[in-house]
């Protein structure tokens, strides 16, 4: 028989167990009960903090590899010679956009928030309709004078004009009419970027990259009202030249509102767009 005395007693009995500690005047190490806390080191740019690491200089090991320049061509590239640019602000300045020639028109996104309203283009070609109309009446009346002090019937027995009966008159009168119009709408728009209409009221026309409008550009956004006074200076036709005249103020009035560029037939002709510079 096994004696009592001898046999453990079970899980949990007994007395309660007493954490040793370390021996006496032993310090106790880094971690333990009751050891001190670590010390905390000083913060970036407390006296005693190390110094911060040097960055390799370029071109040591370790330092980044230098950024790679664009290729030309690329956006960011500075634009190669004879390349057309983009003129963010004022007109005529020095550009920001690269184009490259024949490589097709693109549009330029900062040039959707300066797309000039249908408002301020029609009062624009209202200056222009005035001004054109006072030189053509002053050349047209300086033209039949000419011809009534050399002795042509251009006038009635009334004394009315009869640009209709005097072909020679009514011809005289409708190609200096259509010098007048181009010298308007082709050399002052190659020369300043614009009619005197436009540029009064801070316009300017640009191609889809912002760029000026060369003479050729100019011609080619003119050629429909040269297909206009064309008829219009033949006198068995002049009547279609009116319709024309009408039907092409119709349509430019109805795309000004209808596109959302605002482009109108002379700019779609053109490749170009109205811009507003303030």
């Amino acid at each position: 028989m096994n004696d009592p005395a001898a046999t453990p007693p079970p899980y949990g009995d007994g007395p309660p167990q007493v954490p040793q500690g370390p021996p006496t005047g032993v310090p106790p190490a880094p971690g333990q009960w009751g050891a001190p806390p670590p010390p905390t080191p000083p913060a970036p740019g407390q006296w005693g903090a190390p110094p911060p690491p040097t960055p390799p200089a370029p071109g040591q090991w370790g330092a980044p590899p230098p950024p790679t320049p664009p290729a030309p061509g690329q956006w960011g590239a500075p634009p190669a010679p004879g390349q057309h640019t983009f003129d963010p602000q004022p007109y005529g300045q020095t550009p920001a956009v690269p184009y490259v020639p024949g490589g097709g028109a693109r549009w330029d996104d900062r040039l959707e928030s300066r797309i000039a309203e249908p408002g301020i283009r029609i009062g624009a070609k209202v200056i222009d309709t005035i001004f054109i109309v006072i030189l053509q009446f002053i050349v047209s009346f300086i033209a039949a004078m000419v011809f009534v002090s050399s002795g042509s019937s251009g006038f009635a027995s009334d004394g009315g004009l009869m640009f209709g009966q005097n072909l020679a008159l009514t011809v005289t009168v409708a190609i200096v009419g259509l010098v007048i119009d181009a010298v308007y709408n082709v050399v002052l728009v190659a020369a300043f970027g614009g009619q005197p209409g436009k540029l009064l009221l801070g316009l300017r026309i640009v191609t889809t990259d912002g760029a000026k409008v060369d003479a050729g550009i100019a011609f080619r956004r003119w050629s429909p009202m040269l297909l206009v006074l064309a008829l219009s200076a033949i006198p068995l036709v002049s009547i279609l030249g009116g319709l024309a005249r009408l039907v092409l103020v119709v349509a430019n009035l109805v795309m000004i509102f209808a596109d959302d560029r605002r482009r109108d037939v002379f700019d779609h002709v053109g490749g170009t767009y109205v811009i507003a510079t303030r």
